[in-house]
């Protein structure tokens, strides 16, 4: 199951939160303090689609998603990755490929949040899904 939201990725209540960022290695923290914001932040490489292609971003989410599951999260909040960095490629073809990526069959009931501030990105999400149903 697929969400878009409008706002701060930091109001998600659900399992985890994926930030991508430059780092060596993907992995899983858990939030200590259990009053604050998402409890759960998975974090994963950002790719540089400029260079490496649509698979690295592809990639990128099937990390999360990976993890997620062997954690047993089951809802999982994203901010669109590369959504500002897209290189050569326009911000629709980014917006397919995340769907693209998380449209697999699970053994499991998923649910992916988008969240984005920009009503362009908002309108590329809604516009994919959309186009999916």
């Amino acid at each position: 199951m697929f969400n878009i939201r409008k706002g701060l990725i930091s109001n998600f209540n659900g399992g985890a939160v994926v930030y991508a960022s430059t780092i060596k290695k993907a992995h899983i923290r858990r939030n200590k303090n259990e009053w604050e914001g998402p409890h759960t932040f998975i974090h994963v490489n950002e790719p540089d689609i400029a260079r490496d292609g649509l698979d690295s971003l592809k990639n990128a989410y099937t990390t999360a998603i990976k993890l997620a599951l062997h954690y047993g999260i089951q809802d999982i909040a994203f901010q669109l990755i590369c959504g500002d960095k897209r290189g050569k490629f326009d911000l629709e073809t980014i917006v397919k490929t995340a769907f693209d990526a998380l449209s697999v069959k699970y053994d499991t009931a998923m649910s992916f949040t988008f969240y984005s501030r920009g009503d362009e990105e908002i309108e590329a999400l809604c516009n994919e899904l959309q186009s999916r149903v």
